[in-house]
């Protein structure tokens, strides 16, 4: 099945350097704690349509001081934050099994994996009344290895980032573009008034 993973461009060169899209944390196992596995996040959404940029938008709003370096600065940021701005199209199977009878690697609908796990009824609703389709999303709780990917792209341009082959002149050039700010990043930290300095 072809699917999509969204990501940011601060995140891209580390999937890159690993040769993996790492799982990270779901809401169930947020919920529920540690027996729920870690996932990654997969749509069936092809395109950065207004669904997928409301929940791959980022809270940053960048202090307003008057400094035209410092927004400047803050914009980057917020760029790099856009969980929407790179998507990975993957081809894998999905499984309409238990993941807990599940052997091998296999990617469920959402629905189907939250509702083996003991999903309610009422998380559900509560995630349709945030903004999002949670039947057009997929979970893996395994890592998803380069044989899965069949291209990387950049939703705001168009441009393909990686081919199959390898990071395509346009996707070096982003990763040269931002990456000064990549390796800034972590000097800044999100607190409730915004982006700060850490």
């Amino acid at each position: 099945m072809r699917l999509f993973h969204y990501t940011a461009i601060s995140n891209l060169p580390s999937i890159l350097r690993c040769g993996y899209i790492d799982t990270t944390d779901s809401n169930l196992r947020i919920l529920n704690g540690p027996d729920v596995s870690p996932v990654v996040w997969l749509s069936s959404n092809p395109s950065s349509s207004a669904e997928v940029q409301k929940w791959g938008q980022t809270s940053i709003s960048p202090r307003r001081d008057g400094s035209p370096e410092l927004e400047r600065r803050y914009a980057r940021v917020m760029a790099l934050a856009n969980k929407a701005r790179v998507r990975i199209v993957i081809e894998i199977a999905t499984s309409p099994r238990d993941p807990r009878m599940q052997k091998e690697p296999a990617c469920y609908s959402w629905d189907h994996w939250s509702r083996c796990l003991g999903r309610e009824k009422k998380f559900s609703e509560a995630l349709m009344k945030s903004g999002g389709d949670w039947r057009s999303w997929y979970v893996s709780e395994y890592r998803i290895l380069p044989r899965n990917w069949v291209r990387i792209e950049d939703t705001q341009t168009g441009a393909i980032l990686w081919n199959g082959e390898g990071v395509t002149p346009e996707g070096q050039q982003l990763l040269d573009e931002y990456s000064t700010d990549i390796e800034l990043l972590p000097l800044y930290r999100f607190t409730a008034s915004g982006w700060s300095r850490a």
